[in-house]
């Protein structure tokens, strides 16, 4: 081509979308501290404060090891697997180094935790559930443990997830709150299912307890799909325009002995919302003072 010819065209760009990623990568920031003295009032030495790190003069940044806690806690990455991350990156970060920095950072969080807690304990409704949970047990030679987990849930976002080392109602170490031990700081509605460890904490007058329509209705439909519960008296339920009785002690987890059950129920949730809020304590209006009356004397 010629080039005179060349130099009357227009170059025209045109791009196109293409999603990459950048990998993370280990770097070693320093740290310069000045350090500044008066020359000509011989005053004390005064240097630059510490930037923010989990333990103040570590070796590890606040960064690195917030991105662990996100990895361990959230993306269900255990530790070990997060050293060999770490070790293709070209850092070699000891377990116990590890482990540390996870128990000093979480240690840091403890007021969010607090108020977590405070959040959902003041609750219009508190709903909660535990399950169980098979944990490495250093006290025990590392063997595998049976302890449980519990959450409890309260009307927004929050939600507070306590570990106890056992699946009994009260916590068994120190620090540890079994389901009996945070229900009693708790007042009002509050739902579970009819699991035993519960029962005495539901006794207090100003906890009122609320039946899982969860559970019940998983144990309805199991007895329906599988014919595991019998059908109680289907003749009694059939002149009351229901579709069947089931005997659902044990199997609807509500504690409920007979449940009489309708496929064209009728949605009740507005009738229940109605009593709860009747059940609510009505606050006490306040003292009237006495009137004073003067006498009058002739």
């Amino acid at each position: 081509m010629n080039p005179e010819k060349f130099r009357e065209f227009k170059a025209l760009l045109t791009s196109y979308p293409d999603i990459e990623l950048i990998p993370a990568e280990i770097i070693v920031r320093l740290d310069m501290r000045e350090l500044l003295a008066c020359t000509p009032c011989e005053g004390e030495l005064e240097r630059a404060p510490l930037g923010d790190k989990v333990i103040s003069g570590g070796i590890y940044g606040s960064t690195l090891v917030a991105s662990m806690i996100v990895k361990k806690y959230d993306h269900g990455m255990p530790l070990h697997r997060q050293r060999e991350e770490l070790l293709r990156m070209g850092l070699d970060m000891p377990s116990a180094s590890a482990s540390d920095q996870i128990q000093w950072a979480t240690d840091l969080l403890r007021p969010l935790w607090h108020e977590a807690q405070q959040q959902v304990l003041h609750a219009k409704l508190m709903q909660l559930d535990a399950t169980s949970l098979p944990v490495r047990d250093k006290e025990h030679g590392f063997g595998i443990q049976l302890g449980s987990l519990c959450a409890y849930i309260g009307d927004g976002e929050v939600a507070v997830y306590l570990y106890a080392s056992t699946g009994k109602k009260n916590g068994q170490r120190f620090g540890e709150l079994g389901p009996e031990d945070f229900l009693a700081m708790r007042k009002g509605n509050t739902m579970a299912d009819a699991s035993n460890a519960f029962d005495q904490s539901f006794l207090r007058p100003e906890l009122t307890e609320i039946g899982c329509n969860t559970h019940a209705r998983r144990g309805f439909i199991k007895a329906i799909e599988s014919k595991e519960t019998p059908a109680i008296d289907e003749e009694f339920a059939k002149e009351r325009g229901f579709d069947s009785v089931f005997d659902s002690t044990g199997s609807t987890n509500t504690g409920v002995p007979f449940v009489l059950f309708s496929k064209d129920a009728p949605d009740l949730t507005v009738d229940v919302e109605a009593a709860l809020k009747d059940s609510e304590p009505k606050a006490s209006a306040p003292p009237v003072p006495p009137v004073e009356t003067s006498k009058k004397t002739n």
